[in-house]
């Protein structure tokens, strides 16, 4: 599977949006007629299994809206592993990016501080109530509201991304998390939600 950078192309309602982490499909509860939204993860995350159901455990402890909440794992038939988490509607960040450049637009200082401001303080309360970092902060994984509510979608990652083992480049290349250029493999720690955090600003 291609992998796109965060800030590829995406859409409400998400279904079908394709990032570095895998496939998103909308799907819904049997039981409570719920709308949830299933990430199809890319094979290299699939052999994290256990570092993901317990980054879940942790998250799901998480009462913060600004956060989509991870429900379960699932494994298809096929081998493949899902993560179901509940669904947000909203635009995300790289959309929003998108149209501003396609209408000649250019974002200025002060909706970069502004961004900061909101982020900032939700990945602080992230690493409080979960005690891990984040790891996959960017544009294509922030979304608005309708409301205007800022939320944090993809918060159990960081462990399994370090595992990967991948330098800055590969690891934007293959599945589009920006990392701050190093000698070797990332380390996925609150350090590295920072600069991720900053790296969306920029943009």
């Amino acid at each position: 599977m291609s992998a796109l950078p965060p800030d590829g192309s995406s859409s409400v309602s998400s279904s079908g949006f394709t990032d570095g982490l895998g496939t998103r499909l909308l799907v819904f509860d049997r039981e409570t007629g719920e709308m949830l939204e299933q990430l199809r993860l890319r094979p290299e995350l699939s052999a994290f299994e256990r570092a993901l159901n317990d980054a879940l455990a942790r998250a799901t402890a998480v009462e913060d809206e600004r956060f989509a909440r991870p429900r379960r794992i699932e494994r298809d038939a096929e081998g493949g592993l899902s993560v179901v988490s509940e669904f947000v509607p909203g635009r995300r960040l790289s959309e929003a990016l998108d149209s501003a450049a396609d209408a000649g637009i250019a974002a200025g200082l002060d909706a970069a501080l502004g961004l900061l401001l909101e982020l900032l303080p939700a990945i602080a309360s992230f690493h409080d109530e979960a005690g891990m970092p984040h790891g996959a902060v960017g544009a294509g994984r922030l979304l608005f509201t309708p409301a205007g509510q800022l939320v944090l979608l993809d918060g159990i990652y960081a462990a399994s991304l370090e595992r990967l083992q991948l330098a800055p480049a590969r690891l934007w290349r293959d599945l589009g998390i920006a990392a701050p250029n190093a000698d070797g493999p990332v380390h996925f720690d609150i350090a590295a939600d920072l600069a991720q955090a900053a790296l969306a600003a920029a943009a």
